[in-house]
Protein backbone atom coordinates (compact mmCIF):
# COMPACT_ATOMS: atom_id res chain seq x y z
CA UNK A 1 0.00 0.00 0.00
CA UNK A 2 1.37 3.40 -0.96
CA UNK A 3 1.26 6.32 1.42
CA UNK A 4 0.05 9.53 -0.16
CA UNK A 5 1.79 12.80 0.59
CA UNK A 6 -1.40 14.23 2.13
CA UNK A 7 -1.51 11.40 4.69
CA UNK A 8 1.92 12.11 6.14
CA UNK A 9 1.75 14.09 9.37
CA UNK A 10 4.05 17.07 9.27
CA UNK A 11 5.20 19.08 12.25
CA UNK A 12 3.74 22.59 11.78
CA UNK A 13 6.70 24.27 13.47
CA UNK A 14 9.12 22.45 11.16
CA UNK A 15 7.19 23.50 8.05
CA UNK A 16 7.11 27.10 9.31
CA UNK A 17 10.88 27.10 9.94
CA UNK A 18 11.64 25.41 6.63
CA UNK A 19 9.49 27.91 4.68
CA UNK A 20 11.20 30.90 6.30
CA UNK A 21 14.71 29.46 5.91
CA UNK A 22 14.10 28.74 2.22
CA UNK A 23 13.08 32.39 1.78
CA UNK A 24 16.26 33.51 3.55
CA UNK A 25 18.34 31.29 1.24
CA UNK A 26 17.25 33.28 -1.81
CA UNK A 27 18.36 36.53 -0.17
CA UNK A 28 21.61 35.14 1.26
CA UNK A 29 22.35 33.15 -1.92
CA UNK A 30 23.54 30.19 0.15
CA UNK A 31 22.11 26.77 1.05
CA UNK A 32 21.25 26.06 4.68
CA UNK A 33 21.56 22.35 5.65
CA UNK A 34 18.58 20.24 6.76
CA UNK A 35 20.11 19.41 10.15
CA UNK A 36 20.25 23.13 11.02
CA UNK A 37 16.53 23.45 10.20
CA UNK A 38 15.78 20.50 12.48
CA UNK A 39 17.96 22.00 15.24
CA UNK A 40 16.22 25.39 14.95
CA UNK A 41 12.82 23.64 15.13
CA UNK A 42 13.90 21.84 18.31
CA UNK A 43 15.23 25.08 19.83
CA UNK A 44 12.01 26.97 19.03
CA UNK A 45 10.02 24.26 20.79
CA UNK A 46 12.33 24.51 23.82
CA UNK A 47 11.97 28.30 23.85
CA UNK A 48 8.20 27.85 23.48
CA UNK A 49 8.09 25.94 26.76
CA UNK A 50 9.30 29.12 28.48
CA UNK A 51 7.42 31.69 26.42
CA UNK A 52 4.76 31.20 23.74
CA UNK A 53 5.80 34.21 21.64
CA UNK A 54 8.85 32.39 20.22
CA UNK A 55 7.11 29.41 18.58
CA UNK A 56 6.23 31.11 15.30
CA UNK A 57 8.76 33.92 15.39
CA UNK A 58 10.76 34.89 12.31
CA UNK A 59 13.04 36.93 14.55
CA UNK A 60 13.82 33.86 16.65
CA UNK A 61 14.74 31.91 13.50
CA UNK A 62 17.12 34.69 12.40
CA UNK A 63 18.65 34.82 15.89
CA UNK A 64 19.22 31.05 15.92
CA UNK A 65 20.78 31.14 12.44
CA UNK A 66 23.17 33.77 13.80
CA UNK A 67 23.76 31.75 16.98
CA UNK A 68 24.78 28.68 14.97
CA UNK A 69 27.10 30.87 12.83
CA UNK A 70 25.22 30.18 9.60
CA UNK A 71 24.89 33.92 8.97
CA UNK A 72 27.01 36.90 10.03
CA UNK A 73 25.71 39.77 12.15
CA UNK A 74 25.34 42.11 9.15
CA UNK A 75 23.30 39.47 7.32
CA UNK A 76 21.13 38.99 10.41
CA UNK A 77 20.44 42.73 10.54
CA UNK A 78 19.62 42.70 6.82
CA UNK A 79 17.12 39.87 7.31
CA UNK A 80 15.63 41.63 10.34
CA UNK A 81 15.13 44.81 8.34
CA UNK A 82 13.30 42.88 5.59
CA UNK A 83 11.21 40.39 7.58
CA UNK A 84 10.88 41.72 11.11
CA UNK A 85 11.29 44.76 13.32
CA UNK A 86 11.81 42.91 16.62
CA UNK A 87 15.48 43.68 17.37
CA UNK A 88 14.70 43.41 21.09
CA UNK A 89 13.38 39.85 20.62
CA UNK A 90 16.51 39.00 18.58
CA UNK A 91 18.66 39.87 21.60
CA UNK A 92 16.28 38.05 23.99
CA UNK A 93 16.56 34.82 22.01
CA UNK A 94 20.36 35.01 21.92
CA UNK A 95 20.47 35.66 25.67
CA UNK A 96 18.10 32.75 26.42
CA UNK A 97 20.08 30.40 24.19
CA UNK A 98 23.40 31.34 25.81
CA UNK A 99 21.88 30.98 29.28
CA UNK A 100 20.56 27.54 28.33
CA UNK A 101 24.04 26.54 27.18
CA UNK A 102 25.58 27.59 30.51
CA UNK A 103 22.99 25.64 32.50
CA UNK A 104 23.72 22.43 30.59
CA UNK A 105 27.40 22.35 31.59
CA UNK A 106 28.27 19.13 33.35
CA UNK A 107 30.99 18.62 35.92
CA UNK A 108 33.85 16.40 34.84
CA UNK A 109 36.84 14.98 36.69
CA UNK A 110 40.09 16.66 35.74
CA UNK A 111 42.55 14.27 34.05
CA UNK A 112 45.52 16.08 35.62
CA UNK A 113 44.60 16.58 39.29
CA UNK A 114 41.49 14.40 39.72
CA UNK A 115 39.28 17.21 41.11
CA UNK A 116 35.78 18.02 39.84
CA UNK A 117 35.44 20.99 37.52
CA UNK A 118 33.92 22.40 34.36
CA UNK A 119 35.43 21.97 30.92
CA UNK A 120 36.11 25.34 29.29
CA UNK A 121 37.08 25.93 25.69
CA UNK A 122 38.50 29.38 25.08
CA UNK A 123 39.98 30.45 21.80
CA UNK A 124 42.43 27.72 20.77
CA UNK A 125 42.95 26.11 24.16
CA UNK A 126 41.04 23.86 26.53
CA UNK A 127 41.18 23.71 30.32
CA UNK A 128 39.26 22.49 33.36
CA UNK A 129 38.09 25.17 35.76
CA UNK A 130 37.91 24.24 39.48
CA UNK A 131 36.14 26.27 42.14
CA UNK A 132 37.94 25.56 45.41
CA UNK A 133 37.62 27.72 48.53
CA UNK A 134 36.01 30.58 46.57
CA UNK A 135 38.94 30.73 44.15
CA UNK A 136 39.15 29.54 40.57
CA UNK A 137 41.96 27.23 39.58
CA UNK A 138 42.57 26.23 35.98
CA UNK A 139 44.26 23.06 34.76
CA UNK A 140 45.51 23.42 31.19
CA UNK A 141 44.58 20.34 29.12
CA UNK A 142 45.74 21.17 25.63
CA UNK A 143 45.61 23.22 22.48
CA UNK A 144 42.88 22.76 19.86
CA UNK A 145 43.90 21.90 16.33
CA UNK A 146 43.00 24.51 13.70
CA UNK A 147 41.19 23.02 10.74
Amino acid sequence: MMIRQSEILVDPVYTFVEDKVRRFESILERRIPEHIIAQITYDLKQLYKNNAKYKYSVTAIIALLYYYKIIRYKEALQLLSIYSRWKKRFKEVLKLKRKDKVEKKKKIICPKCGKEGYLVVGGNYMYVSHYINKTTEKCYIGRLKNT
